[in-house]
């Protein structure tokens, strides 16, 4: 796919390169039917002036006009074809020319923008393009070819007569320059305020079950029917900004032959024009207004189309990932942090992160809400791309080699667990497709997953659902480590992965990562201290940074920061709906320090 211009400004043309010899065939056997629809009116024409009614040139006339009756039907219906091929052909280019884009873009750059525009783009804006070709395109090359055939047409008749039909144009023109000022910039506008309340309503739809259950829900129901009556408030303005200009280029068009006639009436008096000149001519001006109103929807549609083909474009046009200095494959070694800093929209997430993870062994990030330990994750998959500093592994710098080669090093699970909307088998399969179901069923018995998964009715041909909504949170946790285990990959980050388990199958999972220790590089997010106690290093962070690391023992003896918070997460270990009301502002002064 061609690149668009500077700023993402291409056109549907630019993104038809693929099919405009197929484009451009359709649209002359459009022109030729349009010509054929006419060439009736133009026969008739020159039998009634130049012969007379019963003679020779008057049947031949007739036939040939029959001729292009009967042809016409049959070239409009190749060209319609042939432009629907084309614009399906287009479709299915568009759709795998964007795919293959997005697999190359960086990470970064998904988590810096919603899925509902990506998904919009892939599409609405794709559907538009191909709507616009495959229906309107030919439409458009007719029109055109309808208006310069008929103006031929009177010219030959008369030219004086041909000049006031198209006086309209001149007079047309100002009137639709004057309805389509700033019609570009509103209708951007438009498009975005309705993918705000698509983007809206998709959220909503998302989380209906939780909105349902909150008081303010009904106010973020309130917000997005508020958009909804923005959006229609905004178009009601913008149509009464146009309508009337509308109104007028429909009536100034339509009036072609009120401008032939009186000119028409003249010149016949003054003996300079034959009457059948003048009936013809008339004929020909009534069919000038409707090609030209339809050239007025389709600038309109043109520009929709246009506004589609800017946001493919955004996309074709994004940074691809870096340019490769080193194209060596990287192998597996220590993961050195070396003052790493992070910023996103000109905040500071995190700053000057040096950090060494243990090869071999369990590294442990914890630290209260906010602390900066899951975007730190994030780098570890390069789903983010530091601001400042280097990441290493073995010694290489990850911005020197392949881009996301840092990522295929990684087998990641979070607490916001993705399945597809497949079978268990499948989705433990992603990792690894052509592992055998036998390495599959390890990798579950690994995970503590199999014994639930041989208890469902279908076992590992159950389908889990759209997201997995048919497994329960700790389920789909499970599933998901079982699929970064048979990945078997160097380095295994459990970012709150157990946040779903109960206490049987964390402790579980704890022994399931921990008998993993001597041969994987494991790196373990966690809110709470009580799951990371055994770990071979823990890191603190806060606000950012890294304010403490040790083993557990070493960090509750020089560590203030740590005791105070192992001291608040025990002290609440023991709390529970029967606490003493006595204890419970010390327990929220607790949660205070923890969270500040």
């Amino acid at each position: 796919m061609a690149a668009g211009s500077a700023g993402g400004r291409v056109g549907p043309w630019a993104l038809a390169k693929p099919v405009r010899f197929r484009l451009l065939f359709a649209c002359l056997v459009a022109a030729l039917s349009t010509i054929l629809a006419v060439v009736p009116l133009l026969l008739v024409g020159w039998a009634v002036s130049s012969v007379g009614i019963d003679s020779a040139p008057l049947r031949f006339a007739a036939l040939a006009a029959g001729f292009a009756v009967l042809l016409q039907p049959i070239l409009a219906g190749v060209a319609t074809a042939c432009a629907h091929y084309a614009a399906f052909d287009l479709l299915f280019v568009l759709r795998r020319d964007l795919m293959h884009r997005l697999a190359a873009l960086p990470l970064s750059y998904f988590t810096q923008r919603q899925d509902a525009r990506v998904q919009r783009v892939l599409g609405d804006e794709v559907e538009a393009v191909e709507l616009f070709i495959s229906h309107h395109l030919p439409d458009v090359v007719a029109a055109l070819a309808t208006i310069l055939v008929l103006s031929g047409m009177m010219a030959w008749a008369d030219w004086r007569l041909a000049l006031a039909a198209l006086a309209v144009l001149p007079i047309g023109a100002a009137a639709q320059a004057a309805m389509m000022r700033g019609h570009g910039e509103k209708m951007g506008l438009y498009f975005g305020r309705i993918g705000r309340v698509n983007a809206t309503a998709a959220e909503l739809v998302l989380g209906l079950e939780t909105l349902k259950t909150l008081q303010g829900g009904r106010l973020m129901m309130d917000g997005a029917l508020q958009q909804v009556r923005d959006l229609h408030a905004f178009a009601e303005e913008w149509r009464a900004q146009w309508m009337p200009g509308w109104v007028l280029y429909t009536v100034i068009i339509g009036a072609a032959p009120a401008f032939v006639l009186p000119v028409g009436l003249w010149l016949q008096q003054h003996g300079s024009v034959t009457p059948a000149a003048l009936v013809f001519c008339l004929l020909a001006a009534t069919g000038l207004g409707v090609p030209l109103l339809k050239l007025v929807l389709y600038a309109e549609l043109l520009m929709r189309t246009r506004q589609a083909a800017g946001k493919i474009a955004e996309i074709v046009d994004a940074a691809p990932e870096r340019p490769v200095s080193d194209p060596a494959p990287l192998a597996p070694g220590p993961v050195v942090f070396d003052g790493v800093s992070l910023e996103m929209g000109g905040r500071a997430i995190l700053q000057d992160i040096s950090l060494a993870v243990l090869e071999g062994g369990i590294t442990a990030i914890v630290g209260p809400s906010g602390a900066g330990k899951t975007s730190l994750a994030r780098l570890f998959n390069q789903s983010l791309e530091p601001t400042r500093g280097r990441i290493t592994v073995g010694g290489r710098d990850v911005s020197e080699v392949a881009p996301g080669a840092l990522g295929r090093l990684v087998g990641v699970v979070s607490q916001d667990v993705f399945l597809f909307n497949d079978t268990i088998l499948e989705n433990i399969r992603t990792a690894r497709p052509a592992a055998s179901v036998a390495e599959v069923d390890a990798a579950a018995r690994a995970a503590h997953c199999h014994d639930f998964i041989a208890a469902l009715p279908k076992g590992y041909e159950t389908r889990v659902g759209e997201g997995g909504s048919r497994l329960s949170g700790g389920q789909r946790q499970r599933v998901a480590l079982a699929r970064a285990l048979l990945a078997d990959l160097p380095i295994l980050l459990l970012d709150e992965a157990t946040s779903f388990a109960d206490p049987v199958h964390e402790a579980l999972l704890q022994d399931a990562v921990g008998r993993l220790a001597d041969r994987k590089t494991i790196v373990v997010i966690s809110h709470r201290l009580d799951s990371v106690v055994g770990c071979d290093r823990i890191v603190l962070m806060e606000n950012g940074r890294i304010v403490a690391a040790g083993t557990h023992d070493a960090l509750l003896g020089a560590a203030p920061r740590y005791a105070e918070l192992w001291r608040i997460q025990q002290r609440n270990l023991s709390w529970g709906l029967g606490a003493a009301k006595d204890d419970t502002p010390s327990r929220v002064e607790d949660a205070a320090e923890l969270t500040s």
